[in-house]
């Protein structure tokens, strides 16, 4: 019912009502996907065996005069079909991820003071980087900031492996789809009608839909959401009123070992880079001298280093060179209690 009578976007008051929010319009986000994946599947099934097939009898794949010429005249309009369903299901599927990605920026708005070059900065990349989530373009690997994602790697190298991934994922639904059909049809045996396996596997096509829109929606949820966990991360780690210049430095190299280890700029990473007004390249070089630091400086950049991670909600590991100094920093019960923490405010709105 909230997929079919969807209303006005609410502006919720609290993080943990806006997380809850956006995470209800993912389900319905899914849940449509669903209903266009049923859709785009069983729109050849009807076309070729209930429409096609009963004016050309000797086309179906179950007549018993069935080969040669009218094979070719079979699978040809069976490859037409399913490519003009093809186009129908990523138009719709493209068309709902855009539309959610506005709703999640009008949902997640915040009061922005248009005289703080920092915040207009945020809010001018926030629908952008919505936008790239929604089309799958979840990867910006271009320098920025003085930080280059791919330094210690290639360009060519992350594209041969971007593509050689989603091949893969091509091929492994193309060979599940045509184990699956052999499965269903010895089974059921060869008498049974082949449009009766057809409708066997859309169950199957509908869930592997449900499982790529829900992987979009997850990415949204944390974008849309990023700009407010960028500011608490901050203001938790004691930066509110910004950093001394003694602290710009290590700051700032801490966030370039994140984003070369992700070999990535996430949005999220970036709205802490430029809430904490370290967007300028060579104002502001990424070096680690913390000799002169004091205790409470140390501890607040070991956390800072900790929190970095979780604000992308996946697991990447702090750099083996940055790690022992967090460890000499932060005992085992404050880092645990601290990544506690984060994680809970990040995914649910705790409160810290």
């Amino acid at each position: 019912m909230g997929a079919l009578m969807e209303g006005k976007v609410k502006q919720p008051d609290t993080r943990a009502e806006r997380l809850r929010y956006t995470k209800l319009m993912g389900y319905v986000a899914v849940l449509r996907s669903a209903g266009i994946g049923a859709l785009a599947t069983a729109l050849p099934i009807v076309v070729i065996y209930f429409a096609l097939a009963p004016f050309f009898p000797s086309i179906h794949p179950d007549h018993a005069a069935f080969g040669a010429w009218s094979a070719v005249a079979f699978y040809a309009a069976l490859i037409a079909v399913s490519l003009l369903a093809t186009l129908l299901e990523l138009f719709l599927l493209y068309n709902d991820a855009i539309r959610y990605a506005g709703k999640m920026n009008h949902a997640t708005a915040r009061r922005v003071d248009s005289s703080g070059e920092v915040n207009l900065a945020i809010e001018s990349a926030l629908p952008q980087g919505l936008t790239k989530a929604a089309l799958g373009m979840v990867k910006d690997r271009g320098p920025k900031y003085g930080i280059n994602p791919l330094e210690d790697g290639s360009k060519a190298g992350a594209a041969a492996r971007g593509v050689a991934f989603k091949a893969n994922v091509l091929m492994v639904n193309a060979l599940m789809k045509q184990l699956l059909r052999r499965i269903f049809a010895r089974l059921f045996g060869r008498a049974a009608p082949r449009a009766f396996v057809e409708w066997l596997l859309l169950p199957i096509y509908v869930f592997w839909n449900m499982i790529g829109t829900t992987k979009v929606m997850n990415e949204l949820i944390v974008r849309a959401n990023g700009p407010e966990a960028a500011a608490e991360i901050v203001a938790q780690v004691g930066w509110t009123e910004g950093l001394s210049e003694a602290m710009r430095g290590p700051a700032k190299h801490a966030i370039a070992q994140h984003v070369k280890a992700t070999k990535s700029f996430h949005p999220n990473i970036e709205f802490v880079l430029l809430t904490l007004g370290l967007n300028d390249d060579d104002a502001f070089p990424t070096t680690f001298e913390v000799g002169h630091l004091s205790g409470e400086h140390r501890t607040e950049l070991a956390k800072f280093m900790l929190a970095l991670p979780f604000l992308e909600v996946r697991r990447a590991r702090i750099d083996e060179a940055l790690w022992p100094f967090v460890l000499q920093n932060i005992s085992d019960e404050e880092r645990k209690a601290w990544r506690t923490a984060c994680k809970a405010y990040v995914n649910k709105g705790t409160p810290f």
